[in-house]
C-alpha cells in the first residue's frame, strides 16, 4: 500500500484542514521524515492514515471517541480521506467520525464511501462503513491490527525497543510487533524445497 494524497479536518491536533501530497509536494523518493517537537502532532498523521482505512487509529490507548481535536469548529464533523496505489491500481477513501451538532439530540452515524480512482474518473465501490471494511481488508490483504504491526510500529513500543529495553524484552516486543516466528523456531530462515531435497541425499 502507497499512500498518495491523505487530508484530514478536526483530528488530533488539528483543528482545521490538513493536506498532504506525498507524491508531489514531498518529491519522488519515497522515503519521508515525519519528525517535531513532542506534542506537534506526528502520531496524528499516522492516525489519520490508519482511520481513513480501518476506522480506528493505530494506538491501543486511542479510540474514535477520543479521536476528534478538543478544538475542532462545534458544527463541522471530523473526516479523513485517503488516496492510496496498490500495484498499478489506485483507491480513494473517505470516513467521517460520529458527529452531534449543537442543539442537536441525533446523533450523525459514521461515514465510508471508497472509490476506484481511474484516467476516466472514479468508481463507488462500496458506500457502508461494514462493506468499506470488507473491502479495504480485502483490498489490502491486512486486517487493522496486521496493518498496526506490520506497516506501523507503534510508538511506545520504539521507545521500549530501542532506547529502554534489554536484549530479552527487545526479543519479546519485535515478535510481537514482527511476524518472524519460523526464524526463532528453528534458528535459521526457512530453506527452500530445493535445500530440503538436497539434504535427504
Amino acid at each position: 500500500m502507497r499512500p498518495c494524497q491523505l487530508s484530514f479536518f478536526g483530528l488530533g491536533s488539528y483543528a482545521d484542514q490538513e493536506e498532504l501530497d506525498f507524491e508531489h509536494d514531498l518529491g519522488t523518493g519515497g522515503l519521508f521524515l515525519i519528525h517535531g517537537a513532542t506534542g506537534a502532532g506526528k502520531t496524528t498523521i499516522l492516525d489519520a492514515i490508519t482511520y481513513a482505512l480501518y476506522g480506528r487509529p493505530s494506538g491501543e490507548n486511542r479510540t474514535e471517541s477520543t479521536f476528534r481535536a478538543d478544538l475542532a469548529p462545534a458544527d463541522k464533523p471530523s473526516w479523513a480521506e485517503l488516496v492510496f496505489a496498490i500495484g498499478t491500481n489506485r483507491y480513494r477513501i473517505r470516513r467521517q467520525l460520529e458527529f452531534q451538532k449543537p442543539g442537536l439530540k441525533t446523533l450523525k452515524p459514521r461515514r465510508a464511501e471508497l472509490y476506484a480512482v481511474a484516467a476516466e474518473g472514479e468508481q463507488l465501490l462500496a458506500s457502508k462503513v461494514t462493506d468499506v471494511n470488507t473491502r479495504i481488508a480485502e483490498i489490502i490483504g491486512l486486517e487493522h491490527a496486521q496493518f498496526c504491526q506490520v506497516v506501523l510500529l507503534p510508538q511506545g513500543d520504539f521507545q521500549k525497543v530501542f532506547l529502554m529495553a534489554d536484549v530479552s524484552e527487545r526479543s519479546k516486543i519485535l515478535q510481537k510487533n514482527l511476524p518472524y516466528g519460523a526464524v526463532r523456531t528453528t534458528g535459521r530462515p526457512p530453506s527452500s524445497p530445493r535445500r530440503e531435497k538436497n539434504r535427504d541425499r
